[in-house]
């Protein structure tokens, strides 16, 4: 028996690694990832803020969604040294799609000639972590542990990771493992960061382990710069579950899509121009059905990314998002601006909502007769007097979050200098 498994972990294992194939360097790697100093993350920060959204969300403020989800990502910066080395300069560019809509592989095609590492591909959904990829003039690869562990990897090392770990140790590292960082000379432009995220399972969430990566791509997505979506030519439609995810990621501005594996599809590989195609024109009205705002929709081929200029046209809007990108400092004073912005909010809310009504009610119960119009009025007012309660319930709820934050904005300042 030991034979046999022997030859059956011998075929999947991928070919010389040696973390797979040496059980000591494969525990080696574990150790490193769950060894050293835990990151101190602040819970009262992640309630204070997770109250401050709720707070906003009951009186249905204006933008809440959107800029709670840009200062939830200020935050995830901020308390991850290595988050923040790595992307605190950066615009964040989140690629999200189904599972095998060739995310990863659309990624790599973007890659220069010489890159030792790429992402992986082809992997099945549980161990799936999400990855960012970005320039600097020295490869280096880094995973980052729940705990706030850094460990440097080489390609091996990433190759175990995110292939048949699991298989063999029967240990699923993706649960434990925040993120991976990829910075490659090779990478085209400067001052952006893509986010390969884990593909969402599209079919009916069945189990534990789809619930979370679904979770987990949705919480990726919801604090990038831009989104760009991959749909497959293969299946060339916005379904109600693609329409849901987009949506209830309420990110702001247009959103860019880029249509891969259309070298699949004759009917669009064949046309003179593929964007006039029927299926790259069905995802066109998909989208404008949900009232989705898209900037472009680029059909690709991530296996000849210079088919109709694909990858050309995909770095140009890289090319510009990078121009936006964001220091440390403008995520603080983003942060800061946004805080500001709600309490002027609240603070007008208490001032205005229902005081003049109040006033007018009260004055008609001083001078009615009507018993019936006396109850009515009295039972609007005790109404009013609840949501009143309610408004002042909410804002004290959003006024001391909003004060913890800037609390530990103002130490972390501090701790820089």
């Amino acid at each position: 028996m030991a034979i046999d498994r022997k030859k059956k972990i011998d075929r999947i294992i991928l070919p010389g690694n040696p973390y797979l194939k040496d059980p000591a360097k494969g525990l080696k790697l574990i150790a490193s990832l769950f060894g050293g100093k835990k990151l101190n993350k602040d819970r009262k920060i992640n309630d204070a803020l997770d109250g401050m959204i709720g707070a906003c969300g009951r009186l249905d403020l204006a933008g809440s969604r959107d800029n709670f989800s840009r200062l939830r990502q200020t935050l995830d910066l901020l308390q991850s040294p290595v988050r923040n080395r790595l992307l605190g300069n950066t615009a964040i560019v989140g690629f999200g799609g189904q599972f095998s809509s060739g995310k990863s592989s659309v990624l790599n095609s973007l890659l220069e000639g010489g890159a030792r590492f790429r992402l992986p591909e082809n992997m099945s959904a549980s161990t799936c972590i999400s990855t960012y990829m970005m320039r600097s003039p020295q490869e280096r690869v880094v995973a980052c542990s729940l705990d706030g562990n850094e460990i440097a990897l080489d390609a091996d090392g990433l190759a175990a990771i995110s292939h048949q770990f699991r298989s063999i140790y029967k240990i699923n590292l993706a649960q434990y493992i925040d993120f991976i960082g990829i910075s490659l000379p090779q990478f085209p432009i400067d001052g952006v960061a893509l986010l390969d995220t884990p593909g969402y399972n599209a079919s009916d969430v069945s189990t534990q382990q789809e619930h979370r990566d679904n979770m987990r791509s949705q919480r990726a997505l919801s604090s990038v710069d831009h989104l760009v979506w991959i749909i497959s030519a293969k299946e060339p439609l916005l379904t109600n579950t693609d329409r849901c995810f987009i949506q209830n990621l309420k990110l702001s501005g247009e959103i860019t899509v880029i249509v891969n594996k259309c070298d699949q599809v004759p009917e669009v590989a064949m046309s003179p121009e593929p964007e006039s195609s029927a299926p790259i024109q069905n995802i066109k009205r998909g989208f404008a059905e949900a009232e989705i705002s898209v900037s472009a929709i680029i059909p690709y081929c991530a296996r000849e990314p210079e088919w109709h200029s694909g990858r050309v046209r995909v770095l140009r809007v890289l090319q510009q998002l990078s121009e936006k990108k964001k220091s440390a400092r403008d995520r603080e004073s983003e942060l800061e601006n946004i805080i500001a912005s709600y309490e002027q909010q609240f603070k007008k809310l208490l001032q205005n909502r229902f005081i003049s009504e109040m006033s007018e009610i009260d004055a008609c119960i001083d001078s009615s007769q009507n018993p019936l119009e006396l109850s009515a009025l009295t039972q609007l007012r005790g109404m009013m007097g609840f949501e009143r309660s309610n408004l002042r319930n909410n804002c004290k709820i959003f006024n001391d979050g909003a004060k913890c934050l800037c609390n530990w904005l103002k130490q972390q300042k501090q701790v820089s200098l």
